[in-house]
């Protein structure tokens, strides 16, 4: 019999949601699904949701022969206002989502819009208006 003993070094990520600059949701890890819910008053008002990543290094990427195979990154498969699936829209409406970051101190700071993967350390915000239903009704 032989003992193998390995020791790990995990960098964890942090990833946090606000709204209107009040954090609603914040998680710190490596690899995860997690489901976030809250309800927004029906108020008429304009809203800011952002989505944060921080914590990325390059220790939290693999390169072979300078191409990625495996980098940590947050995906958000599902955005749902009173159970409409809103991506498609936000597709549509790119300026509506976009994304803020520096390719984790690789480039110049730049803004696009977001395409729902968070890769590198950074800010994707998304603008948006309630009573929600009329908003979206606007956009489609």
């Amino acid at each position: 019999m032989c003992d193998i003993n390995i020791d790990l070094h995990v960098v964890p990520l942090l990833f946090k949601i606000t709204l209107n600059n009040t954090t609603i949701f914040e998680f710190i890890t490596n690899e995860s699904s997690n489901k976030v819910s809250f309800d927004i008053p029906n108020i008429e008002r304009k809203h800011s949701m952002k989505f944060i990543l921080s914590g990325k290094t390059d220790c939290h990427t693999i390169l072979d022969d300078g191409n990625v195979i495996k980098s940590s990154q947050v995906s958000i498969n599902n955005i749902a206002f009173g159970g409409i699936d809103i991506r498609d829209i936000l597709l549509s409406n790119k300026h509506l989502f976009m994304y803020t970051h520096d390719k984790n101190g690789y480039g110049e700071m730049t803004t696009e819009p977001f395409n729902f993967c968070m890769g590198y350390n950074g800010t994707a915000e998304f603008k948006f208006s309630s009573p929600v239903l009329p908003w979206l009704l606007e956009l489609t």
